[in-house]
């Protein structure tokens, strides 16, 4: 196990997105594969990795481009939903510090900030107050 704490950021370059994509799909021998988009069936594979950007993979039918965090989403935790995101791309809907660390743990890293990884990350708990004496009640009035 690698004990390097890593920021989730870090993970894409310490983790190769070729040979994680290589590891879970199959590849025609121009290194096509079917796209990984789940509103794009794919009939004829138009998906390969980006040769412009090696840490994307990119589909040349629907035009979507996906990163280590996107593929791990829509291959290992099989989302479905996606969503136009700022600029118009449309990206799958994920958790991305669940995505973050089930990568981690996979590669054997952990994350900075990780709760699991983290000793300082649960406060002890606050002493008990201590108690206060029983009030007694005294009748002031007078008769």
């Amino acid at each position: 196990m690698n004990n390097n704490l890593v920021k989730p950021a870090d993970l894409k370059g310490l983790v190769s997105l070729p040979e994680y994509i290589a590891s879970v799909v199959s590849m025609d021998s121009k290194g096509f594969f079917s796209c990984l988009n789940p509103n794009h069936p794919d009939n004829h594979p138009s998906m390969c990795l980006d040769p412009n950007h090696p840490q994307y993979v990119h589909c040349f039918s629907c035009g979507v481009s996906y990163d280590l965090f996107d593929c791990w989403a829509l291959i290992n935790d099989g989302v479905t939903e996606t969503k136009k995101n700022s600029a118009g791309k449309e990206k799958p809907v994920y958790n991305f510090n669940a995505v973050a660390s089930e990568i981690a743990d996979h590669y054997g890293y952990a994350l900075i900030g990780d709760p699991a990884n983290d000793l300082y990350s649960v406060e002890p708990p606050l002493p008990e107050p201590p108690a206060e004496p029983a009030q007694t009640s005294t009748n002031l009035e007078s008769n």
